[in-house]
């Protein structure tokens, strides 16, 4: 965690990434969402696709947030520019378009 959190002052989007997921899944103190989607959108904002990804799930689904498909549409748009940049992950990106008229959620299997 004292690793995380120093490399977040550095702004580094996939370790804000971890930090999210720490905050969300209660590792630390105790699950705190609003902490955790801070730390998603900043990471989201520092290039982490695993961030991006998953704010467009979540903006898909309403989960933790408000739904909103303009958003999740967004994220996912962000994640796919993202995909194939050097040092991010390649592996194909799925798309759900069940509920939603564009391919606006993404998926990593």
């Amino acid at each position: 965690y004292d690793y995380l959190e120093s490399a977040y002052f550095l702004f580094h989007g996939e370790s804000e990434y971890e930090l999210a997921m720490f905050y969300l899944d209660g590792l630390l103190e105790k699950k705190d969402v609003k902490k955790a989607l801070d730390y998603l959108h900043q990471a989201a904002s520092l290039l982490s696709q695993r961030a991006c990804l998953l704010l467009s799930r979540y903006y898909h689904d309403g989960q933790y947030v408000q739904k909103d498909q303009q958003k999740a549409s967004y994220y996912y748009q962000r994640a796919v520019s993202i995909q194939g940049s050097e040092g991010y992950d390649n592996r194909i990106i799925k798309t759900k378009t069940s509920g939603c008229n564009k391919s606006c959620c993404a998926f990593i299997y």
